[in-house]
């Protein structure tokens, strides 16, 4: 069996999602010899999505599949609109477009839901452009240090 922090693509897609981060923010992701592991069993909750017009999940650590229900493979099948309710959909798109041209946005809360519906609000939420050294936008992701 191959974890997904073994796959060549997560390996790489890892380093950015941390060197991006650290890019905009100024501050490590996470101090690691091994991050794509390290990431993946990381005590916070980290996810991704891509930049299709409905963006699809690129990654979604340990904590986030546990948050939400889901396995890797179905987590990276699920457009991250589907992460809230209809209500809080313009709240979330409010973030996602101002992370959008800020690179990042810091402190963040709200609500979001599980597979099965079920209500969980998130806090000291930092969502950034996930960018390249060519700067290419690859996705936005998101780091949940808190959640109930």
């Amino acid at each position: 069996m191959t974890y997904p922090f073994e796959r060549p693509e997560i390996v790489a897609y890892s380093q950015l999602l941390a060197e991006s981060y650290e890019s905009l923010t100024k501050k490590k992701l996470i101090e690691s010899s091994n991050i794509s592991y390290d990431l993946y069993y990381a005590p916070f909750v980290l996810v991704s999505h891509g930049t299709e017009p409905d963006p699809i999940f690129r990654y979604a650590n340990l904590k986030a599949q546990e948050l939400w229900g889901l396995d890797w493979d179905n987590f990276l099948q699920m457009p991250s609109r589907l992460t809230v309710k209809p209500d809080e959909a313009a709240k979330r798109q409010q973030l996602l477009d101002e992370a959008a041209s800020k690179g990042y946005v810091d402190n963040y809360s709200g609500i979001r839901i599980t597979k099965e519906g079920r209500r969980f609000i998130i806090e000291n939420v930092t969502l950034w452009n996930v960018i390249d050294s060519n700067n290419i936008k690859h996705g936005q992701a998101a780091v949940i240090y808190n959640w109930k």
